[in-house]
């Protein structure tokens, strides 16, 4: 998957239990914090961003959103909706991994009404574990929604302002100069049982190479 360039991302994964934010009424998940004494506020709300691919080098601009844990999966839904009928998902996790490093499995061919049934199941691991992340893409549209392992979206392709639109719709606001945590040091939080949800997640979706 691509990804976008952060700041500073000192990403030191952990199985102890995260602390929950909350600010301005914003909740947040428990899958992944800032490290102690981090000046961390976040804020719903989407902005405009830079993004460089990991494999070619090539760069390009990228939505990227914090919603807030109580409607995030929702929104997500909404996102994946304007991908059309058919769609690729890729399943990422770091389970055993160090850092940045992390393996993404792939579904082709998918339709989107079968991706989403599949998903209502799982929706407390995506919400709760700091270990998983999840892309959904259309290669025809060339458009791509990412769920990531920060509990963050981002949202690539030429048609950035269909993105936007839905976003604007579930009333999640543009905001200039929008702070994610992955700009800040921070941890990242799983356990056993997320592990166990993920490999069976893998099964019911039928990603390759599993």
């Amino acid at each position: 998957m691509t990804g976008i360039e952060p700041g500073l991302n000192k990403n030191a994964l952990s199985i102890f239990e995260s602390p929950q934010l909350e600010r301005q009424g914003f909740q947040w998940s428990e899958a992944v914090s800032p490290l102690s004494g981090i000046l961390f506020s976040p804020i719903e709300g989407y902005c405009y961003r830079r993004f460089r691919d990991r494999t070619t080098g090539q760069g390009g601009d990228c939505i990227a959103a914090l919603v807030s844990k109580e409607r995030l999966f929702d929104v997500f839904l909404e996102l994946i909706d304007i991908l059309g009928n058919e769609v690729t998902v890729v399943l990422e996790n770091s389970y055993g991994y160090d850092g940045d490093e992390h393996v993404d499995l792939y579904r082709r061919g998918i339709e989107a009404i079968v991706l989403k049934s599949a998903l209502f199941e799982f929706e407390d691991l995506l919400l709760r574990d700091g270990f998983t992340g999840i892309a959904v893409l259309s290669p025809k549209l060339m458009m791509e929604v990412q769920w990531d392992e920060h509990k963050s979206f981002v949202c690539y392709g030429s048609q950035l302002k269909k993105f936007s639109e839905v976003l604007n719709g579930c009333l999640v606001e543009r905001v200039e100069k929008q702070q994610l945590v992955l700009d800040v040091p921070h941890s990242h939080f799983s356990s056993e049982s997320h592990k166990d949800e993920f490999e069976r997640m893998c099964g019911i979706i039928g990603v390759d190479d599993f």
